[in-house]
């Protein structure tokens, strides 16, 4: 299996991963370690809430990332849709995180 042919294939996987991981942490099935310690318990469950959607969101930029790899149809439409969707996520996760964890 050549890199081309792999590396789609492992984004692909990353991004499932991702969107199972959001899931699991917008239905306070899985709180991370880090976010019990780090956020006060009164706003733990919106900052799962804002914290899921945000992964499931880079699972989809990662899939567009895989889109690109695998030359699926027109890659620069793939390419431009990770950039974008990548520089949201990083907004929306500075965001929570200054909304709701403790100094």
């Amino acid at each position: 299996m050549s890199l081309d042919q792999w590396l789609p294939f492992a984004l692909s996987v990353v991004s499932v991963i991702f969107v199972i991981y959001g899931t699991l942490i917008l239905k306070r099935k899985w709180t991370p370690i880090g976010a019990k310690v780090l956020v006060e318990p009164e706003h733990l469950e919106a900052w799962c809430k804002n914290e899921g959607k945000t992964k499931i969101l880079w699972g989809v930029a990662v899939m567009f990332g895989a889109l690109y790899y695998a030359n699926f149809l027109i890659p620069i439409i793939w390419a431009g849709c990770f950039v974008v969707m990548a520089i949201y996520c990083i907004y929306l996760g500075q965001d929570n995180n200054h909304k709701y964890m403790k100094n």
